[in-house]
């Protein structure tokens, strides 16, 4: 019998790189007061578990990899992330998109170096 948990992680591993990007953006930059605390939210969260993290940081590098429709980075930046840019273009939504991978994969490693 598998409980909501498992239930959870199956949907989650149904999920397109977007949809991760998605929940990045909503669950670590959406309401925070700028770049420290994101990396503060990552840190949180990779503490507890690194699994749906590093997922995203791969999702995050599928998007920017991938062609996307003129509109796209800078509407998940914008509307999933709730974040204002200098740069409210696609080109200025990769940069911030590259930036959270980074941190993102630093919070992972952090975490998973604490742990051995």
């Amino acid at each position: 019998m598998q409980g909501p948990l498992h239930a959870r992680m199956a949907e989650q591993d149904a999920w397109s790189s977007a949809e991760w990007v998605g929940w990045l953006l909503r669950g670590h930059v959406a309401d925070t007061d700028g770049d420290d605390e994101i990396r503060d939210e990552l840190m949180t969260t990779a503490r507890h578990s690194t699994r749906s993290l590093r997922r995203a940081v791969v999702a995050v590098d599928v998007v920017l990899a991938e062609q996307q429709p003129p509109g796209t980075l800078i509407f998940m930046v914008a509307d999933d992330g709730g974040r204002a840019l200098d740069d409210p273009t696609d080109r200025g939504a990769a940069e911030f998109l590259r930036r959270l991978a980074d941190w993102t994969r630093a919070a992972v490693e952090a975490a998973e170096a604490g742990h051995r």
